[in-house]
């Protein structure tokens, strides 16, 4: 090495930074040395958040119901009275001979319904009358009433040319409007006691070719029917 070289490296020793600087690599190098960990990169700390979710509630809103129209009984009543406007019978003047009947009885014959439940029907319990195939028994009809033909329908069943055997009697050949019940009542009574000779009136074919024809074997079968069918309670 020159002179000159040896000079300028003397200077360069001579400057203070550049002796500070070797100062601090030489404690750098002893310090990683000592711990190599200092060497490793931090790794950036990822951030985490925190998510909170509101459960949702669907609010569903009720339909608030309509205000209900009340129709007034009596309205009700006379609308169906417009639409079903079938002739009737004045039930005043049913009640008026129920009563008549009620107060002034007809000889064995009673009316079994209320008053109440009377307006169109009419149950009615009639004695056999003596002296015929009937006598001891107890027999129940039904009197419809309506603008037409008074009905009668036999709920006991009896052996007899003027009633079928689903219980309709026939007792009288044609309508009379002046009729009452009272004397529909006496009507069949009579006609359970003497059967009517008009062919016409005989709705049982059977009973009726006995009667004619067979009179014993008819007041036989009478008989047995009475025991058996006609034994309700007065």
């Amino acid at each position: 090495m020159t002179q000159d070289q040896l000079k300028e490296e003397e200077k360069e020793i001579e400057k203070p930074d550049v002796v500070e600087r070797q100062i601090l690599q030489a404690e750098v190098v002893a310090a990683v040395e000592e711990s190599p960990e200092m060497l490793e990169i931090p790794q950036p700390v990822e951030e985490v958040k925190e998510v909170v979710v509101v459960e949702q509630v669907a609010v569903v809103e009720e339909p608030v119901p309509e205000p209900v129209k009340v129709i007034e009984e009596v309205a009700v009543v006379e609308e169906v009275k417009q639409v079903v406007a079938e002739p009737e019978i004045e039930y005043t003047r049913l009640e008026r001979e129920f009563k008549d009947i009620q107060e002034n009885p007809i000889p064995d014959a009673r009316i079994t319904s209320d008053l109440k439940k009377a307006n169109k029907e009419w149950i009615i319990k009639i004695k056999g009358p003596e002296g015929t195939p009937y006598e001891g028994g107890v027999f129940k009809f039904v009197l419809q009433f309506s603008a037409n033909e008074p009905v009668c329908k036999f709920k006991s069943k009896i052996w007899h040319p003027q009633v079928r055997e689903d219980g309709f009697g026939k007792f009288w050949a044609s309508y009379d409007e002046s009729w009452h019940a009272r004397h529909l009542i006496e009507k069949i009574q009579a006609n359970v006691r003497d059967v009517s000779e008009d062919p016409l009136m005989h709705v049982q074919k059977n009973c009726s070719y006995e009667y004619e024809n067979k009179r014993d074997e008819y007041i036989e079968t009478a008989k047995r029917w009475v025991n058996d069918f006609a034994a309700d309670q007065w």
